[in-house]
């Protein structure tokens, strides 16, 4: 957007515009703009109009920071689409408790004996659970680092394809510019390397997205309260400021302060509610550099974090060659009777990589049911995005992943890379077969001790592995450990 444009201002110069202005004035009675920029702007963001008391809990009701209904819908459906639970929280209870109350006295209030949008005191915990649904849905989905770098690629893509570098506020030329036009361009760029905007339109429509290198850590702050700061111009004079992305982004603060009313009169939320005191705000501040930082330039560079563990990643193989490899994996895994649920999957991928070497390029971090890799997760995603695989249906223990009638096409466009890694495909599925998850979760495990610290003492790997997994007996951990021995001792000489 031009410099003090944002989707506000430009929703009310579409609300003003001509074609809808002859539409508000055909109706019976006819309607006045002002009027509906109020209720769909709220007045904080239409400062040049007068609200009434109950033309303000009217815009609350629709677009307020607090109970808006905007707010409610977009948590819920959000969650709901993106398969998440974060969301969710009761909002008939939180509807039904809505009142019209009278501002708490205060002195140093503005508002003090204005009315307002407030709750009944049953549904305070309601209230509760909307604003940690917003908190969690932030921090977790809207502000994931891979959403938000696609957000910061798309921004320069648009910024070197757009005229000025920006969108048109015109009205009319605005509204001719729709998703459709964009993914045109996008995929126009992505192929053609002379046109503008290849680089990061190539970066969207391949998945060669820039990854997390920092994230803001309370800790660093606590040293160096510029600590983002210093490390992202560490890394612009390292590896130069086109290899390097900062995002600072967040959620515009929200005041978890409204009236409730309670037995004995009404009270501001934050006296009758210590979590709304403590409901932190997302600030969403990471640094993005590059996935694929220059051969030369990989020497020296430590990645944070995810290294942590020690899990390697090479990236040997394109993403199709990888597809191929993930679905093939799936159809020997059914073929040997496992579930093919999601952690079986996690865990046969590990497999793979840890004791057969196929580096197909996932990151795995030490998570709750053991060695996971998010990035194996966002994967799984995109093929069912791309018809490969589907949630089985009927599934009664959770999801369950098919291969669909388009792999087998699929897979004859790499029959040589299948080929290649047909016998440790077999050889994974064969150590996998009808395994449960908590048998998995014990040999991933087991396996990341045993890789981890190879030439430690096994009653030391034992107790390693107890210590990432308390609920696993020494027995079991004894058992787990001696077999995934057995299995690098067989996967070496079957190489």
């Amino acid at each position: 957007m031009p410099d003090g444009w944002n989707h506000e201002r430009l929703t009310r110069a579409l609300i003003e515009s001509e074609p809808l202005r002859s539409v508000w004035h055909a109706m019976t009675p006819p309607l006045r703009c002002g009027d509906i920029v109020k209720l769909a702007l709220g007045p904080g963001e239409a400062r040049d109009l007068t609200f009434s008391s109950w033309e303000s809990i009217l815009a609350d009701i629709i677009v307020g920071d607090a109970f808006g209904v905007d707010r409610m819908d977009y948590l819920l459906r959000d969650s709901h689409h993106t398969g998440v639970a974060y969301g969710k929280f009761d909002h008939y209870r939180l509807i039904d408790t809505l009142r019209i109350l009278r501002v708490p006295d205060d002195p140093e209030a503005e508002t003090a004996g204005e009315l307002a949008l407030g709750l009944e005191e049953g549904g305070r915990h309601s209230a509760e659970a909307l604003m940690l649904a917003r908190y969690f849905m932030y921090s977790q989905v809207y502000f994931h680092p891979v959403r938000r770098i696609y957000d910061i690629h798309l921004l320069d893509f648009l910024r070197e394809t757009l005229s000025d570098g920006v969108f048109s506020i015109e009205v009319q030329e605005h509204l001719r510019c729709t998703d459709d036009e964009m993914t045109v361009m996008l995929r126009q760029a992505a192929d053609d390397p002379s046109r503008v905007g290849h680089v990061h339109a190539n970066r969207i429509v391949h998945r060669r997205h820039f990854k997390v290198v920092y994230q803001r850590n309370p800790a660093d702050v606590e040293i160096n309260p510029e600590a983002g700061a210093d490390v992202y111009e560490a890394l612009c004079s390292k590896y130069g400021p086109d290899m390097v992305r900062r995002d600072r982004s967040g959620p515009r603060s929200v005041s978890q302060d409204f009236p409730v009313e309670l037995a004995d009169g009404v009270v501001s939320s934050v006296d009758v509610s210590t979590l709304l005191k403590e409901v932190p705000v997302w600030s969403g501040t990471m640094y993005l550099p590059t996935i694929r930082l220059r051969r030369k330039r990989r020497s020296g560079f430590r990645r944070t974090g995810r290294r942590s563990f020690g899990f390697r990643r090479r990236r040997t193989m394109n993403r199709l060659a990888r597809a191929a490899v993930l679905t093939k994996l799936m159809d020997a895994l059914q073929t040997r009777g496992s579930r093919c649920g999601e952690t079986h999957i996690q865990k046969a991928v590990y497999f793979l990589q840890e004791l057969k070497s196929v580096h197909l390029g996932f990151d795995f971090v030490l998570y709750k049911y053991g060695p996971y890799s998010f990035d194996l997760r966002d994967e799984l995603t995109s093929l069912r995005a791309d018809g490969l695989v589907q949630l089985a249906s009927g599934a009664r223990l959770g999801s369950r992943f098919e291969t669909t009638d388009r792999t087998q096409c699929f897979h004859s466009r790499f029959s040589r890379t299948l080929e290649a890694h047909e016998a440790s495909l077999e050889f994974v599925a064969e150590r996998v077969d009808n395994k449960g998850a908590a048998d998995l979760e014990r040999y991933a495990t087991a396996l990341h001790v045993v890789k981890s610290e190879p030439t430690v003492a096994e009653r030391d790997q034992v107790g390693r592995l107890t210590l990432y997994k308390p609920h696993i007996a020494d027995v079991a951990a004894t058992e787990a450990v001696r077999k995934v021995k057995d299995w690098i001792a067989e996967a070496k000489g079957a190489q």
